[in-house]
């Protein structure tokens, strides 16, 4: 049970919620999954947002630990590389770290004064990057909840955030059209991506770091040189919005998943290359670009 991601949609009466999709990503190991959000109704419209963490071989029987304390829908999460720590930022302006042994709250993460959209660790797991509705980002320590950084500068809420390979500089996206490169340790930007033509949905780095990928609600996905801010390609031939972007393991290819029911898995070499879609629909060529982002 390795590499499954595992999506469960539950439904509630007597509610105007209709229902709620509940997506499950793996620990490393694929020994536990967290959940981005759970809610228990009650018979008076009333309720609980909770994480929710469970072995996958125990889905029949319920979840094996439920993480209470939330005010509001979780909209985000993740795991700590070693597995110990789960992280979920939520409406109610907050991100909490929990002991995914015990399923007690490790820390609350309260600074932000919008919802908490997007979360990510470091790769050394000591620190966790919060992206929320209020236009910031912040850096946490994970030993002390402390915050070390703020990222301020973009205008418009943020929608994605990611850590660079080494941890030394923060990736995010937003929906004022850009995503931004800051330097981790002070908070000053690096590079400016501009260039979509719709909010920025989702980012990645390339494991070498040397690159960087943006998706966004205007059907591409965007390539960037990290190092000079240079916008490489665009990855044109979704009809809807590219809401999730990520580079194979060895950086050889990169994916793109879009509200249009398709990925598509693009070369390598990027441009000129057609993509191998999921859904065999005609092949579309990305486009190579000569526009740039600045860097600063």
């Amino acid at each position: 049970m390795v590499g499954r991601t595992v999506a469960i949609v539950l439904w509630t009466t007597g509610s105007l919620w209709g229902g709620y999709r509940i997506w499950q990503d793996l620990i490393p190991g694929g020994q536990q999954l967290v959940s981005d959000l759970e809610h228990r109704q009650t018979g008076d419209n009333s309720g609980a947002w909770t994480g929710l963490i469970g072995r996958a071989d125990a889905f029949s029987r319920g979840a094996s630990m439920v993480l209470r304390g939330n005010t509001g829908p979780l909209d985000s999460t993740a795991f700590s590389p070693n597995g110990k720590l789960a992280l979920a930022g939520s409406d109610d302006q907050t991100a909490r770290l929990w002991d995914t042994a015990t399923g007690k709250a490790a820390a609350t993460l309260g600074e932000h004064t919008g919802a908490v959209a997007a979360v990510a660790f470091s790769p050394d797991g000591r620190r966790v990057l919060t992206g929320s509705d209020d236009q910031t980002a912040q850096l946490w320590d994970v030993a002390n909840g402390k915050l070390l950084t703020a990222f301020d500068g973009h205008r418009d809420r943020i929608t994605a955030v990611a850590f660079s390979p080494d941890g030394k500089e923060v990736l995010t996206g937003s929906a004022d059209d850009t995503a931004r490169l800051w330097e981790a340790a002070t908070g000053v930007v690096a590079a400016s991506f501009a260039g979509d033509t719709g909010p920025i949905t989702t980012v990645a780095f390339s494991p070498d770091g040397t690159h960087v990928l943006t998706g966004s609600e205007d059907a591409t996905a965007r390539l960037w040189d990290a190092a000079t801010g240079e916008r490489l390609v665009t990855l044109a031939g979704h009809t809807g919005a590219v809401t999730s972007v990520a580079f194979s393991p060895a950086g050889s290819r990169a994916v793109t998943g879009s509200v249009h029911h398709t990925a598509r898995v693009w070369a390598a070499t990027w441009a000129g290359h057609a993509p191998e879609d999921s859904d065999a629909a005609a092949p579309h060529h990305s486009q190579p670009e000569d526009q740039h982002a600045s860097r600063r």
